[in-house]
């Protein structure tokens, strides 16, 4: 009783070993406590205590990591309150520190927050819990003086996509496209504020300027509407909106945006174009 692998349902492994089979068990003890205490000491720390260095591969000394597609979940049992890491390669392997604190103990959260690369750490009651796209030997090391050790809370978002297209038809509202607000980071969001250019109309030379209240957001959007079609849209205030507030780390919401034309019936067969600018802002940031 030492550890757990846990594995999400439908995950792709590459480089499995050739019997198809994977072994957990104790790593026979190649880390030092010296190679331990240079890699992984911190201020106040003092030197390190090497715990249990759990291996989770082909059961046959091979140096080759397994990846995957989606997080694995690693639990080991009774190692809270020291600092992660994992070895990579062989007996000398460089130690690797894992500090990146998972938005929460949840596959689907932590992989929106990482995006398919790197690991994370979170404890849960007395265990370590790391999540990782693959797996080599993993354990931690705690201080000799007990002083806790750096855990890194990200404030970060990101957007589901780099652009928006939708049907704008002059007189009239164009289609609603929805944008995805993710919270890529371990920390809440206090708010996500949207800062919008005036629309640029090509390629009419003289054409009206179409200020940015033409965007219209959900009449909801400080909540985020989670269907475009019957929200009720409002137009985008002058100053920008605030959204996505409360937002944990490593969910993500929809926000559909959509532009009102009704006035302006005189831009037939231009291209319109608008920057929208996000900054995120944190609860519990330190």
């Amino acid at each position: 009783s030492f550890g757990a692998v846990t594995f999400p349902p439908g995950v792709t492994a590459t480089s499995v070993p050739a019997a198809g089979a994977l072994y957990l068990y104790v790593d026979g003890g190649n880390a030092t406590a010296e190679a331990a205490t240079a890699a992984l000491s911190y201020p106040s720390s003092g030197g390190m205590i090497l715990r249990t260095i759990v291996e989770a591969g082909g059961g046959d000394g091979a140096d080759g990591r397994i990846t995957f597609d989606m997080p694995v979940r690693i639990s080991l049992e009774g190692q809270a309150g020291g600092r992660a890491f994992y070895i990579e390669g062989g007996a000398d392997g460089a130690i690797v520190p894992i500090d990146r604190a998972c938005a929460a103990d949840d596959t689907e959260r932590v992989h929106r927050q990482l995006n398919g690369m790197g690991e994370c750490r979170i404890e849960s009651g007395g265990d370590m819990v790391i999540h990782t796209y693959h797996l080599t030997r993993f354990g931690t090391a705690a201080s000799e003086r007990g002083t806790p050790p750096p855990v890194d809370h990200a404030c970060s978002m990101r957007l589901g996509s780099e652009s928006l297209a939708a049907p704008a038809r002059p007189g009239d509202y164009s289609d609603a496209a929805e944008q995805a607000v993710v919270n890529s980071g371990s920390l809440p969001f206090a708010s996500v504020d949207l800062e919008a250019t005036p629309w640029s109309v090509t390629p009419l030379p003289g054409a009206p300027v179409l200020n940015a209240t033409l965007s219209q957001l959900p009449a909801n959007a400080t909540l985020l509407s989670t269907d475009g079609s019957d929200a009720g849209f409002a137009p985008l205030p002058a100053g920008g909106a605030s959204v996505a507030r409360n937002l944990g780390g490593g969910l993500e919401a929809p926000l559909w945006f959509m532009l009102n034309l009704t006035g302006h019936s005189q831009i037939e067969g231009a291209e319109l174009a608008q920057s929208v600018t996000y900054t995120a802002e944190c609860a519990g940031a330190g």
